[in-house]
């Protein structure tokens, strides 16, 4: 990424004390970026919140569940207390929160959010909230979300990496910091230019593909380049980008022959569920 997490960080965290007001709501979307979980580990940040919350929200959500995740992390509630108010209703959770969160400072992350009507299904627990409070939310695409007017909204955006920075990344992970021009023949080094421009200067796109090549030996990169070649025909889903898709699909097919079942088992379960390893060994 352009923009460092710590730098991201510190520079949030800066504006974050000077634009708000008091009683107001900050809400920063961070689109398609995957730095929230620096910022939120930020020690020097959390420890500005008197509770903090990250919630995965995904494509397929449902508000009491939002909910319930919000309170119980923000309330650290015990397994038995879990239990009993499991059952509570949208209403019933809604005024626990605001009952709890009322005029604390705290800092929630809604991570992978898809649809404006999952915030718009929470907020009302929002309502009411401690002066400095904050909530980042990750997508991505970008939302229109409504916000009262006393609240405080900002968007950051991701930025491409052009191609002088693309082969900067791409040598540092592929060559392992070594210069390819004294290692390697020039032949792989035109294919590794050639293979990042189809990553269109995406960092994760680049990072996958680099990570890839830097297992095979120079030889063998005419056979992934041949590979990468076939699948940029592929039209991949809409949501994940054309280059991105290709270049996780190639890394799919680079796996040996006995992890890609091993691989396709993950598709039995919903979307941010964690897995228990035992359940996955006996499958």
């Amino acid at each position: 990424m352009l923009l460092g997490g710590k730098m991201m960080s510190k520079t949030w965290f800066g504006n974050s004390q000077t634009t708000r007001r008091q009683g107001s709501l900050l809400l920063l979307v961070l689109v398609g970026l995957e730095i929230a979980r620096m910022i939120y580990n930020d020690i020097r940040i959390k420890n500005h919140f008197k509770t903090t919350a990250w919630v995965t929200v995904s494509q397929q959500w449902d508000p009491k569940d939002l909910l319930f995740e919000i309170l119980s992390q923000t309330r650290g509630i015990s397994l038995q207390q879990m239990i009993s108010i499991r059952n509570w209703s949208e209403r019933e959770f809604v005024e626990a929160i605001n009952r709890f969160l009322s005029e604390k400072a705290y800092l929630i992350v809604l991570d992978d959010m898809w649809a404006r009507k999952a915030w718009v299904s929470i907020y009302a627990a929002l309502a009411h909230r401690g002066s400095g409070s904050e909530v980042i939310i990750t997508s991505r695409r970008e939302l229109d979300l409504p916000l009262p007017v006393d609240d405080r909204c900002f968007t950051h955006r991701p930025r491409l990496l052009n191609e002088e920075q693309s082969l900067k990344l791409f040598n540092k992970i592929a060559w392992e910091g070594r210069d390819p021009q004294s290692t390697v023949e020039d032949g792989a080094i035109r294919l590794g230019r050639e293979m990042i421009k189809s990553c269109e200067g995406l960092p994760l796109g680049v990072v996958t593909l680099a990570g890839l090549l830097r297992t095979k030996d120079a030889s063998e990169w005419e056979d992934v380049s041949r590979t990468f070649s076939i699948i940029l025909n592929v039209q991949g889903p809409p949501q994940y980008g054309r280059s991105l898709y290709q270049t996780l699909t190639l890394s799919y097919y680079d796996l040996p022959h006995y992890l890609k079942p091993c691989f396709l088992y993950l598709a039995s379960f919903p979307e941010d569920l964690e897995i228990s390893t035992k359940m996955l060994a006996r499958m």
